[in-house]
């Protein structure tokens, strides 16, 4: 991403198709600034990715982006304004009273969601207001809420500035990472239903949810509000580095096969499966110079030492099979990873159906991958024959998958990492953000490019 920038550098000549103009993008994560988990890094690749295919794109943040997400497409930043910042600081405030709290949680989670949304809405709509009527605006962010229920009221209730019913043509598509409420509530149901009558031509709001599985409970619990399957995680570009030149930079060993696991920290991330299976294995042979060695990179790495297993591993004193990278990753850190191991190693608790950026990284880099059954990840495997799959949670058929990897060694054939490419582009994700709002007009059939 570029330095900050006004918005009217984002609009540019760019995205005139057939005389119809294509959306302006504002794609918003007020977090940003925080290195918290995968949000900053993929919707700054999902702002890219618009500006790829021709979108004036805007980045919209609360507080400014971290560098450690930039990803070199241009894409100019715009900070919020004088109100956002405040109902930012208000709902950032709430949320830091709540964990000191815990017992007025059930007031104040919903209240520092609520503001949020309210900044969201309020900078988003000062972003664009200057903007030519006609052009369609496709705002892009994360659902804070159970329920997008403020952003469907205040953007159904704002007045032109003529004071006329007639709105912008604003299309939403809000990301809930989370199935959604078990049970519709009413009352927030007939709030969104007006909100939908308001909202005239062209102003669609969609839930965009990471599994197909979750489609049919927030079609129930937002309705009338649409709810699709939009992923956010894809591809990116590989590093043009070998294996021995990522290892070299990594300060890996050079003559260990490598299994890695990297990510953020996560509970559905099951990281006791992978290092008891490892460690039964280097018990069972000890004096086999050729078994692979576990690198354990990111939050994940602050994990090992947490959780129940069989053969715990202790954060002082690890094992020589061993190598704990703790902490938050830059992008070059990031982009090398995947590129130095031999193998990528995925285990969730059962039941788990978010996507993963880490498969997405091995994807980029043709590096084979050994997923938990019983997840989405293990279901993308699969279907692009990107690796193997051991059951969740059992050690044991880990251990033997392992044993068998160290005589055969995975490989992904060449065709299959080409189709499997070809289904997770970040170019095709975006364009499904603007098919899925009525966005995909005339000006989008030129292939990708660019203005």
């Amino acid at each position: 991403m570029a330095p900050e920038a006004s918005a009217a550098e984002g609009e540019g000549e760019g995205g005139e198709r057939a005389g119809s103009p294509a959306p302006f993008v504002v794609v918003v994560e007020d977090q940003a600034h925080l290195r918290l988990g995968h949000y900053p890094v993929l919707f700054a690749e999902l702002a890219d990715a618009f500006a790829g295919i021709g979108c004036p794109t805007v980045a919209l943040t609360a507080r400014g982006w971290s560098g450690g997400t930039a990803t070199g497409a241009g894409v100019p930043i715009r900070r919020y304004g004088p109100v956002g910042r405040l109902l930012s600081a208000a709902g950032r405030l709430a949320a830091g009273v709540r964990r000191r709290r815990p017992r007025w949680r059930r007031v104040l989670d919903p209240m520092a969601r609520a503001l949020r949304e309210v900044a969201l809405v309020h900078e988003s709509y000062r972003l664009v207001r200057h903007l030519d009527p006609d052009r369609p605006v496709l705002v892009v962010s994360v659902c804070h809420g159970l329920v997008p229920w403020v952003p469907a009221v205040l953007d159904a209730a704002r007045p032109s500035p003529r004071g006329a019913l007639r709105r912008r043509r604003v299309r939403w598509v809000l990301h809930a990472h989370y199935a959604a409420p078990a049970r519709p509530r009413p009352a927030l149901q007939r709030m969104l239903a007006w909100s939908q009558r308001r909202r005239e031509d062209g102003g669609a709001m969609v839930i965009g949810v990471q599994d197909e599985g979750w489609v049919p409970g927030w079609r129930r619990a937002a309705a009338p509000l649409d709810a699709q399957h939009l992923p956010l995680t894809g591809l990116r570009a590989a590093p043009e580095v070998g294996r021995a030149e990522a290892r070299r930079r990594l300060g890996l060993p050079a003559d260990r096969a490598l299994l890695l696991v990297v990510g953020a920290a996560d509970p559905a991330k099951d990281i006791s499966t992978v290092t008891t299976a490892v460690a039964r294995l280097h018990a069972a042979h000890p004096d086999d110079g050729h078994l692979p060695w576990l690198v354990v990179a990111g939050g994940v790495a602050d994990q090992l030492g947490s959780e129940s297993s069989s053969t715990p591993v202790p954060s002082a004193g690890d094992p020589s099979w061993l190598v704990r990278r703790p902490g938050f990753h830059d992008a070059t850190t990031r982009d090398l990873l995947p590129v130095a191991a031999d193998v990528v190693v995925l285990s969730f608790v059962p039941g788990h159906r978010r996507a993963s950026a880490t498969l997405m990284d091995a994807v980029s880099t043709g590096t084979p991958v050994v997923a938990s059954s019983d997840s989405q990840v293990a279901e993308l495997v699969e279907r692009h024959r990107l690796g193997e799959v051991f059951a969740a949670g059992d050690p044991d058929d880990l251990l033997g998958l392992l044993g068998r990897l160290v005589e055969h060694p995975l490989t992904v054939a060449d065709d299959d990492l080409r189709r499997a490419r070809a289904s997770m582009s970040l170019e095709g994700i975006a364009r499904h953000h603007l098919a899925a709002t009525g966005c995909d007009g005339p000006w989008a059939s030129s292939g990708g490019q660019g203005p």
